[in-house]
């Protein structure tokens, strides 16, 4: 019985070494899947710096536009003040009619041949501030579309965070439940292997048992001549008792 014993008792910790062998591979799965996590997350904080560049872009064009907005119309200020003052000019040399008629005359014209230059001028520049707006208006559309496509990214980005957050609270517990686990396993291989320790005690006790049976049970049975243990049958006996195998009998006992 000791013997079959000892085998249930090595199947038992093959199957726990086994068991131990099979946490281990899925808590090795469980890391690599942490990891890859991780790499999602820190990928996520770069799409969070590339958002956050495009904002200051954004915001150095606007500061753009809006200088080029004060530009022009300064310009354009300036532009209506001489206009101004030339027709004040103007004015001045038509209420100065007498002699100098003709003169004046001439110079109306001259004056009026450069406030029509200035006029195109003025028309130039304002419908070069128009165009000015209208790609303003235009880059103003894109920004917008910027904004909102920023929006959707910043979204998804924190939909990630919360399910890569999730993910990996729950990738801990399972960790945690594993290690639990393990931990389990570890002591009940403690408690079987101090079970196995006492049945090789058991066993080690049986055999010396058994052998010193067999070396009692020999001293009485082997043959005094050739000091064998009779392996078959009859075995003669003298009147005193005494063994002696079939090969070496004799009429006299060599015991007695």
């Amino acid at each position: 019985m000791a013997p079959k014993k000892k085998f249930g008792a090595f199947k038992i910790e093959c199957l726990q070494f086994e068991d131990r062998m099979m946490y281990e591979e899925e808590l090795e799965i469980l890391r690599t899947v942490i990891e890859d996590q991780q790499t999602h997350i820190e990928a996520l904080e770069e799409d969070k710096q590339e958002v956050t560049t495009l904002k200051i872009e954004i915001h150095e064009k606007k500061e753009t536009f809006k200088a080029l907005q004060v530009n022009s119309d300064e310009e354009l200020k300036a532009m209506k003040t001489i206009t101004y003052n030339q027709n004040k000019e103007i004015e001045a040399l038509k209420s100065k009619a007498g002699d100098d008629h003709t003169k004046h005359e001439i110079s109306v014209q001259n004056m009026e041949k450069v406030i029509e230059k200035e006029r195109q001028k003025v028309a130039n520049l304002e419908s070069k501030i128009e165009e000015e707006r209208k790609k303003f208006t235009k880059k103003d559309g894109d920004l917008k579309a910027l904004r909102i496509v920023t929006d959707i990214q910043t979204k998804r980005i924190r939909a990630l965070d919360s399910e890569a957050s999730k993910d990996l609270q729950k990738h801990e517990a399972t960790v945690q439940n594993l290690s639990k686990v393990i931990e389990k396993d570890k002591k009940e291989a403690k408690h079987w292997e101090s079970k196995i320790k006492e049945e090789k005690m058991r066993v080690k006790e049986s055999r010396d048992k058994h052998k010193h049976l067999v070396d009692q049970l020999r001293d009485k049975i082997e043959c005094p001549v050739c000091l064998e243990v009779p392996r078959f049958g009859p075995v003669p006996v003298c009147p005193n008792g005494h063994l002696v195998c079939l090969n070496c009998k004799s009429e006299l006992c060599p015991t007695c």
